[in-house]
């Protein structure tokens, strides 16, 4: 993704997709602030496709129901994000 793959964020995983998106310390701040830390392991055990699909559902257990239109745009934020900061350094 970039000339490194070095995670330009936390400096210390390989970046992927699923790193920047969920898997960094930071993705995982952002999670964890938009959610209350109401979390549960399998937030952040899923595979790409399965976790992708799951969030973009209303879960059952959540009480706020646009909480997939809470999700997509923490997704674009995270992405914008990670790409001015690769682009800064251009």
């Amino acid at each position: 993704m970039a000339a490194s793959s070095v995670c330009p964020r936390c400096n210390q995983h390989s970046e992927s997709l699923m790193h920047c998106l969920r898997d960094c310390d930071f993705a995982n701040q952002v999670w964890s602030l938009l959610t209350g830390n109401s979390l549960n392991h399998t937030f952040f055990s899923h595979y790409s496709r399965q976790w992708l699909i799951s969030n973009f559902s209303i879960p059952e257990n959540w009480e706020d129901n646009h909480w997939p239109l809470y999700f997509g745009i923490a997704l674009s934020c995270s992405w914008r994000s990670r790409n001015e900061l690769i682009f800064s350094e251009i």
